[in-house]
């Protein structure tokens, strides 16, 4: 600075003190201010960068938000002795929170170990405890829960370390700690600890009126209340800390999953799979990986209990690969799906080593399930009571209830009837689990009856199928109600056979009545349901989306199949792509479908119609007509033959593995025109099948055939008697899924008329297959016997064109190739030529929605195909669709079939429609047929569904 002489010496100007005085403090500021800017400027730059770090998070943009944090904490290192190190402090544990969204545990906890030398540097004592309670948590996250627990002791060391006044100033952060260390222990399975450290935490946010704490605190106890079985309590905690999170515009994936499981565990699937839904939407929101891995793994548990194993796996493996995908360990989520898809033994020494009691509870009963399926007693003893004392020990009764099932099968196994009674009826008296109840009374069933005590084993097994049934009740999607079934045959197997060995052939049949075809009789007796129902929001566009994706792959798919550039490697790479993405679009259009119904409002309408007796059949059968009912068991064919006054019911030895087997290699032999073997096979089969009443026969001229699992394959009028005479040149056959079907299509009215519909593919090829010159001829000569028609033939018709106009008729035919796709029935298709509305494909899920009047659908096509037995006996395809749509009947095709003697047959058929019903139409048309092609091959594979008794009138 200038000092006053110096001002002094400026030759002749003279300046009082008041103007140096003024010029100095001038000056002084100037210079000043040009180095305090300097100083701001990366503090500035810092401030900016964390606000910014702040609002991208707050969007849910973690690795932008991190990128910010990260730019704030290089302009404060900038700062030299102005850094704010608490301020660096915060940002690294928010960086660190960045990670831990991401998944990334490993990042996030090297910042938090940043955060600690930092805070440890200044002594701030505060931002320690934040740093080892998120140090804690994230090793949490990582499956290292005693690393966790010192980490989180820790920061509660420092908590009660605190001055009280101090504690008093700062009882938020000793709140969050204490909320912290009972998660981790809820987590352990440690729900004493849980409880005492979730009600100190709650107490402080009470008093402090912090409602996020609070929010946290409820879950934590709903938690609690759900593992140890108090499913009421938990769902009031879990609602009031939903309410609570909504009301904070917080996320609320974590409470629609333990709503979830909730429901899941009491048998509300439905409900169970709805919330999952949206806990699986709210994570995708979030973006927040751990919990979008756990919501893909509750799905999938949920779908498993349902029975859907297919969907089960699906879920599962899209959280592995999530898992697998990530650098960062996460030792919890790897051993928790390693348990679901085959690996419990890793899981069970994972949970071991990390003293998680549940884990290893649940790992162990897993691994007892192995055991006890390769018959490993001894070890399957062992493991269960592992876990019956890690259940005991977290007090969870679900997991108890469920040892003492497997324990009571085991006891039974073992031939130890006192001890299987005494731990079955203990696992009897919890009441809220269903699916344990029925699973422990079938083993009470199993108990008696290998005891010799009948009446006491038929009581067990109408125990548990009541209780299914009631399960099964609470279902409206049809789907869901055929796989649930599925896992349970074994009930209603057992209940059948010991009714018949106690003459009880009355019984039988309603028990078998009640196990098939129950999801597709359902649907036909309640009003149809537009699946779509009312407005359900962004579903409906999805919806809509799906659809023209699919049906512009199946286009470009076609057209490629038209082309001559088969032998070029990049032309079939590319088609397999194309068929590869169709496949994956097909699987999320189901699921697409599944959730409209769910959202659909209608279908909490659908009632569970109760299957019909004995006495319901037999008022539906006239003098003329018999019905042939099967169930297939493991070793042997149960049989009813049922008239309108009588019934009788026997039974044949073969396993159902042989049983298969015959009927497949019969149906081979049949399609190969093997006559030698295959007229061998098909008199084997009568025996199996009809002799066995073929003397209770003489009189009746129709046949109401209810097949049962491998039976819906085999042609029956195909079947060779002692003569060497085919069932069809006795008997008029129709055949029906279920008694209860065929009452519903007998009821069903069409429209009065003979209105006919046809079209014949002629000599155009579609989808890769060739023309069928022969359907022109065909379809002429069936519309010179109905004069009011309308037909169409090759590129003149459409699949749009069928849509239009089925409705409007009683009879369709449809003479043109099929697609039958047995991994996805639902794109089960007929062909038709492409046109600009449409791709050709008249899909099932397509069919399922048209509205028919119709008396007959008829599908004279190759590879029409009655269907593909899907679970609980349920017949699906394009015979099950037309039904659905509103046809009494429909007439299908087995297997590809040949053109010529197919279009015989089927002007034979329609000529006799004049003066017979349907069912005696087809018999007459395949008697002719026989006369001058006596093989099965060119007229058993023909098949009638529904209401054979319609007529042309």
């Amino acid at each position: 600075m200038f000092s006053r002489s110096d001002i002094s010496s400026l030759g002749d100007i003279h300046v009082n003190d008041r103007v140096i005085r003024s010029f100095y403090v001038l000056f002084s500021f100037i210079l000043s201010g040009f180095f305090l800017l300097s100083c701001l400027t990366p503090s500035i730059r810092a401030t900016k960068e964390q606000n910014m770090g702040d609002e991208l998070f707050n969007s849910h943009r973690y690795s932008e938000a991190v990128a910010h944090y990260t730019k704030m904490l290089e302009s404060s290192r900038k700062l030299g002795i102005y850094r704010n190190r608490p301020m660096e402090s915060e940002v690294n544990r928010k960086i660190a929170d960045g990670y831990e969204m991401m998944g990334n545990y490993e990042e996030a906890l090297k910042f938090v170990n940043q955060a600690i030398v930092l805070d440890s540097a200044d002594k701030n004592i505060y931002g320690m405890i934040d740093d080892y309670r998120q140090e804690g948590n994230i090793k949490v996250y990582m499956g290292r829960y005693y690393q966790g627990i010192t980490s989180l002791e820790r920061s509660l060391t420092l908590c009660e370390g605190m001055d009280q006044s101090l504690k008093n100033t700062h009882r938020l952060l000793i709140a969050d700690t204490y909320l912290s260390l009972a998660q981790l222990y809820a987590v352990m399975g440690r729900s004493a600890n849980a409880l005492s450290f979730t009600e100190k935490a709650l107490s402080i946010f009470l008093s402090a009126e912090d409602r996020r704490g609070e929010m946290e605190s409820y879950l934590t106890l709903g938690t609690i209340s759900s593992d140890q079985g108090d499913v009421l309590t938990a769902g009031k905690f879990i609602e009031h800390s939903l309410f609570l999170a909504k009301e904070l515009k917080l996320g609320t994936s974590r409470h629609y999953q333990l709503l979830a499981s909730i429901e899941s565990s009491t048998g509300g699937y439905e409900n169970a799979i709805r919330f999952q839904e949206m806990a699986l939407d709210e994570a995708v929101k979030l973006g927040i990986a751990g919990q979008l891995i756990w919501a893909e793994i509750g799905m999938g548990d949920i779908y498993r209990e349902i029975g859907d194993l297919g969907h089960a796996e699906k879920y599962y493996n899209s959280a592995n690969e999530a898992i697998s995908s990530r650098s960062s360990e996460s030792g919890s989520l790897e051993a928790s799906i390693g348990l679901r898809l085959g690996d419990p033994t890793g899981a069970n020494r994972f949970f071991s080593s990390q003293g998680s009691i549940v884990g290893k509870a649940i790992s162990s009963l897993r691994m007892a399930e192995l055991m006890m399926q390769k018959s490993q007693n001894d070890s399957a003893y062992v493991l269960l009571g592992q876990a019956a004392d890690g259940f005991r020990t977290v007090r969870n009764v679900q997991g108890i209830t469920n040892v003492q099932v497997l324990t009571g099968k085991l006891y039974i196994d073992l031939e130890r009837t006192s001890w299987a009674e005494k731990v079955l009826d203990s696992a009897l008296i919890v009441t809220g689990y269903p699916e344990l109840r029925w699973q422990a009374f079938y083993q009470k069933g199993r108990m008696y009856e290998k005891s010799g005590q009948a009446e006491k084993a038929i009581e067990s097994y109408r125990n548990a199928i009541n209780i299914i049934e009631r399960m099964r009740g609470n279902f409206t999607v049809e789907e869901f109600k055929s796989s649930f079934i599925e896992s349970k045959r074994d009930v209603y197997d057992r209940l059948i056979n010991l009714l018949q060995k106690n003459n009880d052939p009355a019984g039988a049949f309603q028990v078998s009545e009640q196990d098939r075809a129950r999801s597709f009789y359902d649907i036909l007796a309640n009003r149809k349901i537009d699946f779509r129902g009312s407005k359900a929001g962004d579903l409906i566009s999805l919806e809509q989306e799906k659809r023209m994706e699919m049906q512009k792959l199946s286009m470009l798919i076609q057209k490629s199949d038209a082309g001559d550039s088969t032998t070029d490697p990049a032309f079939r790479s590319e088609i397999l792509h194309l068929r590869k993405e169709l496949s994956k679009v097909q699987s999320d259009y189901e699921d697409i479908l599944q959730q409209l119904k769910l959202s659909n409002p209608s279908y909490d309408e659908i009632v569970s119609r109760k299957p019909v007796n004995l006495q319901d059949l037999q008022r539906k059968l006239d003098s003329r007509t018999a019905s042939l009912v099967y169930w297939i068991s493991d070793d042997r064919i149960i049989l009813w033959l049922i008239t309108s006054g009588d019934v009788f019911s026997t039974s044949v030895e073969i396993s159902s593995g042989d049983l298969s087997s015959l009927v497949e290699k019969t149906r081979r032999s049949i399609q190969s025109n093997i006559v030698d073997e295959s007229d061998r096979d098909l008199a084997t089969l009568y025996r199996y099948l009809v002799q066995p009443v073929e003397s209770r026969l003489s009189g009746f001229t129709n046949l109401v055939i209810v097949p049962n699992g491998p039976l819906h394959f085999l042609p029956f009028q195909a079947l060779r008697d002692r003569k060497g005479d085919y069932l069809v040149q006795k008997y008029n056959i129709i055949y029906e899924p279920s008694a209860g079907v065929y009452i519903l299509c007998i009821e069903r009215t069409a429209l009065k008329g003979s209105r006919f519909l046809g079209y014949a593919l002629s000599e155009v090829s579609v989808g890769g297959k060739a023309g069928l010159p022969g359907t022109s001829d065909e379809v002429k000569r069936i519309l010179e016997l109905f004069p009011d028609n309308l037909s169409a033939f090759g590129a003149n018709g459409s699949e749009t064109f069928v849509k239009k106009n089925a409705g409007k008729f009683n009879f369709i035919h449809f003479a043109t190739h099929g697609s039958y796709n047995f991994s996805q029935p639902l794109y089960s298709c007929l062909l038709f030529p492409p046109s600009e509305e449409d791709d050709g494909r008249l899909n099932v899920y397509e069919v399922l929605e048209m509205n028919l009047n119709a008396k007959l659908v008829t599908l004279s096509a190759c590879e029409t195909g009655l269907g593909n037995l899907n679970r609980g006996d349920e017949l699906i395809g394009l015979s099950r669709a037309f039904l659905f749509a509103g046809s009494s009947s429909v007439l299908v095709s087995l297997w590809a079939v040949a053109d010529y003697q197919t279009s015989m047959l089927m002007t034979s058929f329609y000529s006799h429609l004049k003066d017979h019903s349907v069912q005696e139409a087809l018999t007459l048309a395949q008697r002719e047929v026989i006369k001058k092609f006596p093989q099965p091959l060119y007229w058993s594979p023909f098949i009638l569904i529904g209401n054979g008794t319609v007529t042309a009138d």
